[in-house]
């Protein structure tokens, strides 16, 4: 039951008005500041539970333990408060919304063990993972799924029912004639996190987390894209039909055919070796999924249900939430990260601190707006955190009090290319609020062509093992990297400061420098494929190879339009393609690529002769299935073509052969190839008839 307010009356005592409460006497002041923190808060929830954030988990703790106090003060909470009530997002408008016949109320928080020790008592627990993603709702009517709805706000939720085939771990169908009632949480992972921001052009449109995706994804009308996502759902309680023992709910979750959340049976001798072994796991980043704190629960059930609840959390369970322990350093300065769409991201960097066995002097400080709200200066004293154990952040700015008059220090060139920055104002999509970003204006700026960089190390271009978006993106932050030369000369001189860059190591510093050195060897098919020339992809530029006789002195000392006939005679190559090749040689697209760079990037590699030939002229195979003596696919394809051959992806009357080392195979390829009368033939049988 919610507490009832007491009673109480007001009257006006000059300027301010005074309330009587039970003896105590309080100004306006402390009502308009109550009714503030609990606005601030439902708002920060509301976005939350929609896959927004506006505040971090930290300053959202920071107003409920404020709010707390003051109703302490008071000695009376306000109706829609936080502290007792159910908290959650409104149904998205337009949503078919559901009333939930179990409301899902919140769970009561601490961030004490003595706390959970006390909890427990002399009972026997179980200490599960606190999920965070998006709760959802499973309802099944003789033993199918009837409806999957988001929890809402606790009350009122949203179907999306149509979505269940595509969110991994739902069950559609399960071996149980009466209701059942399952709630869960869907997740995602953060390593399909990391690949579905990848896949997103805009830093913009970028997930800040893992629950976001989680929770927008849930809602597509999409499903094959949901599917993609692979969002996963991972049930943590059985509201119908009830039991007695987690044991026993967790032996129906799995007779469902689902899975349940990691957790492991705790008393009070057990209970704190059991939450530093999770805690470790978090640390050392073996769990795969986000988690924001753990949960104590009852193995007795009914014990549990027989304390009762509030009206804001049942009695028989309490979540328990990383303490964020703050740390005291000095901040020393603040560069701009850039990305490929010209934002440049603020990080702080400070002088190193401890936390959780790790060092940590960076963190993010995510815009202008932020700063300007922290009223960051070089110099200042703040202290530091890791959220949930995992992102480091800064709490708070001890010396922003001093800072008067403060403005913001913004780069006025981009730290990468030195081109000029702009300011770009935005208003937040949740509160209105103006959030400013900055941006740098040169169109050519190297941490714009991510893309293009992305695309020379690939294994069809330059093929350079170990160096990703990420690990570019790093190199052009730290200036390392500004055109492709770059690679073979500025890396080993700055090993130190590479190594030292997160996510960096020994290790990964010598799978690149290896992966370096191995590229120095290549065809000029490759090198040109490499360049980004737009319309040139891998089998143009095998064309453009065989025209120059894969002489690297020929095809960079050409303009392209005193050869512009003879490449227009060329099978294989249009207008479009000779058009491209001379704007490119004549305005330099691209600042990685221009000319002034490409003879000393030439320079570093040593060009092998491709075998040429015209023994398969006019021949076409379809490749199917594994191989045994080539590498791999793409390197069998390349011998058939260098000799002449193609190669395509169907099978058809045109087929000289279907090279399957299984040519008794039943698949679609063998069937059609049988069809047609085409020859089914092994790889050896491939070598010797037509290679030796």
């Amino acid at each position: 039951m919610r507490e009832k307010l007491p009673q109480c009356f007001c009257h006006n005592n000059g300027d301010n008005l005074m309330m009587i409460n039970g003896g105590k006497r309080m100004d306006n002041e402390m009502i308009v500041k109550m009714n503030g923190l609990v606005a601030k808060m439902k708002e920060a929830a509301e976005a939350y539970y929609n896959g927004q954030e506006i505040m971090s988990d930290f300053e959202y703790d920071a107003l409920f333990d404020e709010l707390k106090k003051l109703e302490k003060e008071a000695g009376f909470v306000l109706p829609d408060s936080p502290t007792t009530n159910v908290v959650g997002a409104k149904p998205v408008d337009g949503s078919i919304k559901i009333t939930h016949k179990y409301p899902a109320l919140s769970l009561s928080k601490t961030k004490s063990p003595d706390d959970l020790r006390t909890f427990l008592g002399q009972q026997i627990g179980r200490l599960s993972w606190k999920l965070d993603g998006l709760t959802l709702v499973a309802t099944y009517q003789n033993g199918k799924l009837e409806s999957l709805v988001t929890r809402g706000n606790g009350l009122v939720g949203e179907d999306i029912t149509r979505n269940a085939p595509y969110i991994q771990g739902v069950a559609l169908n399960i071996p149980e004639k009466e209701e059942v009632v399952i709630r869960g949480e869907a997740l995602c992972s953060y390593k399909s996190f990391e690949k579905i921001n990848a896949s997103i052009e805009s830093d913009e449109e970028k997930y800040k987390n893992a629950r976001g995706v989680a929770s927008g994804s849930v809602r597509l009308q999409d499903g094959k894209e949901l599917e993609r996502r692979e969002i996963c759902f991972i049930p943590f309680e059985l509201v119908s039909p009830k039991v007695n023992t987690i044991t026993e709910m967790i032996s129906r979750i799995h007779s469902y055919g689902m899975e349940f959340v990691e957790g492991y049976d705790v008393d009070e001798k057990n209970l704190a070796d059991v939450i530093k072994a999770f805690s470790k796991k978090v640390e050392n980043k073996m769990f795969p999924y986000p988690t924001d704190g753990l949960v104590l629960a009852y193995e007795d059930m009914e014990y549990g249900r027989n304390l009762g609840l509030t009206g804001h959390h049942p009695k028989h369970s309490i979540a328990f939430k990383w303490k964020d322990e703050e740390y005291p350093t000095v901040l020393r300065e603040i560069f701009w990260s850039a990305s490929k769409t010209g934002l440049l991201n603020p990080v702080a960097v400070f002088d190193p601190v401890e936390i959780d066995g790790t060092t940590v002097k960076r963190a993010s400080v995510h815009n202008i707006s932020y700063i300007e709200h922290l009223k960051l200066q070089v110099g200042d004293h703040v202290t530091v955190y890791k959220a949930n154990m995992i992102i480091p952040q800064i709490a708070k700015n001890e010396d922003a009090n001093k800072h008067i008059e403060y403005h913001a220090e913004i780069p006025r060139v981009c730290p990468v290319c030195g081109g000029l920055t702009k300011v770009v104002v935005n208003a937040n999509s949740n509160t209105g609020e103006p959030v400013k970003t900055l941006y740098c204006r040169n169109l050519l700026c190297p941490s714009k062509q991510i893309g293009e960089w992305t695309h020379f190390v690939s294994r069809d271009a330059m093929n350079i093992e170990g160096l990703g978006e990420k690990q570019i993106m790093d190199l052009i932050d730290e200036g390392i990297l500004k055109t492709y030369s770059d690679l073979f000369t500025k890396l080993v001189p700055n090993k130190d400061k590479i190594t030292e860059l997160d996510g960096w190591g020994e290790k990964s510093f010598n799978v690149i420098i290896s992966g370096v050195e191995k590229a120095k060897k290549t065809t000029l098919a490759n090198f040109i494929n490499a360049l980004s020339i737009p319309g040139v992809g891998k089998s143009t530029a095998k064309l453009i190879s065989s025209y120059y006789e894969q002489s690297p002195e020929k095809f960079l000392a050409d303009d392209f339009e005193t050869t512009v006939q003879g490449l227009r005679q060329i099978d294989g190559i249009g207008d479009s393609v000779v058009n491209t090749l001379i704007a490119w040689s004549r305005e330099e697209l691209s600042v990685m690529s221009c000319r002034e760079d490409l003879k000393k990037l030439a320079s570093y590699f040593q060009f092998e002769k491709a075998k040429t030939g015209d023994r398969l002229k006019g021949m076409t195979f379809v490749i199917t299935g594994s191989l045994n003596h080539y590498e791999n696919r793409d390197a069998m394809i390349a011998v058939i073509e260098s000799l002449g051959g193609k190669v395509s992806g169907s099978v058809s009357s045109k087929t000289k052969a279907l090279i399957n080392n299984d040519v008794n195979s039943t698949s679609g390829k063998n069937k059609k190839a049988k069809e047609l009368n085409v020859p089914i033939i092994s790889e050896d049988d491939f070598i010797a008839n037509y290679i030796d």
